[in-house]
């Protein structure tokens, strides 16, 4: 049941991808890789919670490579 205010929003797929590689360059340091989809279809997605969904659907694809050092003391 929905309440009066309530509107309904549709379904959808998200699909999200990533890998991630961690190579451990000595006892002190790490080097980390990630590569990452989000939304790789690309889809309109639509958070039924928001008050401007109606209006407003979240980000559509999303790629990304992060590449980061970690150093442990």
């Amino acid at each position: 049941d929905m309440s009066s205010i309530e509107t309904k929003t549709n379904s959808y797929l998200d699909l999200d991808v990533g890998y991630s590689k961690k190579i451990v360059l000595d006892s002190h340091k790490d080097l980390l890789f990630n590569v990452y989809g989000h939304n790789i279809l690309d889809k309109a997605i639509r958070n039924h919670s928001s008050l401007i969904k109606d209006h407003v659907p979240m980000a559509g694809a999303n790629y990304g490579v992060d590449v980061s050092m970690r150093y442990k003391f």
